[in-house]
């Protein structure tokens, strides 16, 4: 759990109490991430398309 808990730390969240919460809070930073890089990839190839 404390695996967890840390992971939540990294994605920059406080992670929280409950054990599906918490695996729900870190697929949900992941998610952002993902989302973000897609954003600064295309925002990089911009000129191009």
């Amino acid at each position: 759990m404390d695996f967890y808990r840390g992971l939540a730390y990294g994605l920059g969240e406080a992670p929280k109490f409950r054990k599906v919460d918490l695996f729900r809070q870190i697929q949900q930073g992941i998610e952002q991430m993902n989302q973000e890089r897609e954003r600064c990839i295309l925002s990089g190839l911009s000129p191009f398309i």
